[in-house]
Formats: C-alpha cells, sequence, structure tokens
C-alpha cells in the first residue's frame, strides 16, 4: 500500500518503523525503487533491491528483536540521514557467529537518496567492529 507521505523523512521513518521493527518485508517493494542501489559502505559493489530485501531478511533472522533508535535525522533535499543507535539479542548467525542469544547494542549512520517517492539509492556506515567484538565475546571466541 503507498502511502501519501512520501517526503525522505516520512520514507525513513517508515522503514525503521514498518520494515525493521515490524517485519513487514513487503513494505520493501513500496519504498525501494525498481533500479535501487545500496552502496552500503562502499568497500564492495552495490547490492540491487533484491539482494537488500534478503540482506534485511537475514538480519531480521538473526536480531528478532532489533530495534533502532533514531538520534538525529536531517532532511536535505532528496536526501535523508539519520544517526541511530541500534541493539537486539542474538538469535540467529551472523558476521559467521552462531546465535549466542547475546543482547548486544552499536550504532550506526545512513543515508538515503529519494527519487520519485522512493527510495534510490543507500550509504551506511555501523560499528560492525563493535558489534562482531560483542558477538564474539559472548560466544567466548573473542582473543
Amino acid at each position: 500500500m503507498t502511502h501519501p507521505d512520501r517526503s525522505p523523512k516520512a520514507l525513513f521513518r517508515r522503514l525503521v518503523d514498518d520494515v525493521f521493527h515490524g517485519h513487514d518485508l513487503a513494505v520493501l517493494d513500496d519504498l525501494l525503487a525498481e533500479d535501487f542501489r545500496d552502496h552500503g559502505d562502499g568497500s564492495g559493489p552495490p547490492r540491487d533491491r533484491a539482494a537488500n530485501a534478503r540482506g534485511v531478511a537475514a538480519f531480521l533472522a538473526a536480531f528478532p528483536d532489533f530495534h533502532q533508535e533514531i538520534e538525529a535525522i536531517v532532511v536535505e533535499g532528496d536526501l535523508v540521514a539519520a544517526r541511530s543507535n541500534y541493539r537486539g539479542s542474538q538469535r540467529g548467525e551472523w558476521l559467521g557467529i552462531p546465535a549466542t542469544g547475546a543482547p548486544v547494542a552499536w550504532q550506526g549512520l545512513t543515508m538515503m537518496r529519494v527519487e520519485r517517492g522512493q527510495f534510490i539509492e543507500r550509504w551506511a556506515h555501523s560499528d560492525e567492529a563493535g558489534l562482531r567484538r560483542q558477538l564474539e565475546a559472548a560466544a567466548g571466541t573473542h582473543p
């Protein structure tokens, strides 16, 4: 279902609330443009819409109680950027580490570009090293 407010801020909040908190992956079909590109942290080739959806599904399977607290959100033209705190309990494999059940917390930044009322691009950086250290410590594999 298409929502009337297609502003970058409204789209971002819907992504967080409906997809990540509500686990409604079908909403991605409305939020992400057909030619969507996820650049991640820039360390690899961009992922397309389908690959992004698979990544979100895998992440939510690993952290089913995931919660994102938006600390700040800024909109400039067709761009929306957010600094967030994340938390959840690892219930499935993530970063090659088997489920630990451990609660973890980390931070990240996300910027997305909107075109024609949908997200067309995404860039993000999160404290993956800090998340990995927490998971390894919980699994007893951290030196």
